[in-house]
């Protein structure tokens, strides 16, 4: 299968599945040729639709977003950092990362994420906890959304309840807000 068409985009591209998660099916590609069929494959085993999206420079960044009482919460924001060439299956669950929680960030970038996560989850309308990650082009100075996970992961080891942790509330407590909401809007 040849893919012309995507001679538009500037390379190093990322391709992945568009369902799923922990970047199964996903690769990333250099330069046009037979390793991006080889991707475009790959991704098409775990799914029937393919992403190809221009590589960002820049940090990476989750952010937790949610709704409490009517108003919209930004949990506090996680950098992740991996010595692998990207933030891939190996990184996120064999040790191959550092994720930062809160992260190490200037008031001014802090902002600047707070408000893209929270524009984010209004214009998809979301609900309940989301999380949604960034690169942050600092050359640029402008944050890149990513995606929505919109069923992020619950277990002790996952970002969400290390925000949770960070923000100084019990996972307990923040359940019963979520649900409360849900149950009221």
């Amino acid at each position: 299968m040849k893919f012309s068409n995507l001679l538009l985009l500037k390379f190093p591209v990322f391709v992945k599945p568009n369902n799923g998660g922990s970047s199964i099916g996903m690769s990333k590609v250099d330069s046009f040729g037979d390793l991006l069929d080889a991707a475009v494959e790959k991704a098409f085993k775990e799914d029937t639709q393919v992403l190809v999206e221009e590589f960002i420079s820049g940090r990476e960044f989750t952010i937790g977003v949610f709704k409490t009482k009517g108003a919209l919460q930004v949990l506090p924001i996680t950098e992740i950092e991996t010595s692998n060439e990207f933030f891939d299956f190996e990184a996120k669950y064999q040790g191959k990362s550092v994720e930062t929680t809160p992260a190490n960030i200037n008031a001014a970038m802090q902002e600047q994420l707070e408000a893209a996560a929270k524009r984010v989850y209004e214009v998809l309308n979301c609900r309940g906890v989301v999380r949604i990650d960034f690169i942050y082009n600092e050359q640029k100075g402008l944050p890149y959304m990513l995606e929505v996970n919109t069923v992020p992961g619950q277990s002790a080891a996952s970002v969400i309840p290390q925000q949770v942790k960070a923000m100084g509330v019990s996972l307990q407590d923040f359940y019963t807000s979520i649900v409360e909401e849900s149950l009221n809007s």
